[in-house]
């Protein structure tokens, strides 16, 4: 913490943290932390002037921490927060977790313009109606993952564009661009892009090993990123040592291959070529011997000792 940050405070209840700071929205709480700082005493179009978002919004923020107990609903702080009529109005509950009803959805969709704009620009894309679930699914992801309109309808467009147009797929990925922190536009398109290194390193290795077409687990698409994207390493290559892992262990073991090509990425070692001369070098220098002729099944004697074991471990390890 930087002490001179600290010159000016106000204060902030501890059950913001403890209780809301995972279900609560990001405008839900902005709102609550300008009050907090000017001790209230704001209307509703001051406070969605000073925060850029849209009044409804606002209105349905303050809700929030009136049903939380944050704030209180007496003569002065209902003239600020203006709920909307009928007053007898369905409001969300502080800690829900479970996705909007019906009505809800049809009351942000009328008091908020962005999320009327999401639904039906998201119908566009996906080239028919949206039933209720997935009209839900898409407020919740705005109102309580924290995901604004043009980060959600760049999920969707990421969707279609991958052949997975599903709501499933869509919450998937949605959920995991939140825990990321991905809230603009171009974190979004970095994503989009990290994503399809990583979807390009896995077809590669896919190919190399012979592969049925699947989806990776998380360390095998790992694995794959780091040996192509990181190390830098062709089909060729991953295919050398994939016949090295075959002929010494009798299986594909992603932990064995990652070790042979660990060890010749630190050797300097990209290309056949420079494997056979590697190869050559640390023969000789095992053996003794002054003359002798290897080629790339000498290595299981090489390098075995050093990796059979290792390999086994990590394998224990999965």
């Amino acid at each position: 913490m930087n002490p001179t940050a600290f010159s000016n405070l106000f204060a902030v209840p501890s059950i913001l943290v403890d209780e809301h700071i995972r279900m609560a929205g990001a405008a839900q709480l902005k709102c609550l932390l300008c009050l907090l700082r000017w001790g209230g005493g704001r209307s509703v179009d001051e406070i969605a002037e000073t925060l850029h978002l849209p009044r409804a919004d606002v209105v349905d923020a303050l809700q929030y921490w009136v049903q939380a107990g944050l704030l209180t609903c007496n003569e002065p702080v209902a003239a600020v927060i203006e709920p909307p009529v009928p007053t007898a109005a369905p409001v969300r509950s502080p800690m829900r977790t479970a996705k909007p009803s019906k009505e809800d959805v049809v009351r942000r969709g009328m008091e908020s313009k962005e999320i009327a704009f999401l639904l039906n620009e998201a119908q566009l894309r996906l080239g028919r109606l949206l039933s209720h679930n997935e009209s839900a699914t898409l407020v919740w992801l705005h109102d309580n993952e924290g995901l604004s309109v043009p980060v959600l309808l760049m999920v969707i467009e990421y969707a279609v564009n991958e052949e997975q147009p599903n709501f499933k797929f869509i919450e998937k990925t949605a959920v995991d661009w939140a825990s990321r922190g991905v809230e603009t536009i171009e974190q979004a398109e970095e994503r989009i892009a990290q994503l399809a290194l990583t979807k390009t390193a896995w077809y590669i290795v896919m190919s190399a090993f012979g592969l049925n077409k699947r989806n990776p687990s998380q360390r095998e698409s790992s694995y794959s990123v780091k040996w192509v994207n990181e190390f830098g390493y062709t089909k060729q290559m991953l295919q050398l040592a994939y016949d090295q892992c075959v002929d010494n262990t009798g299986k594909v073991s992603f932990p064995y291959i990652n070790k042979i090509l660990e060890n010749w990425h630190k050797n300097g070692v990209h290309s056949k070529e420079q494997l056979e001369g590697f190869l050559a070098k640390n023969a000789k220098k095992e053996s003794g011997r002054k003359s002798v002729s290897y080629d790339l099944n000498d290595y299981e004697t090489m390098i075995e000792r050093q990796a059979v074991e290792q390999a086994k471990q990590l394998e224990g390890e999965e």
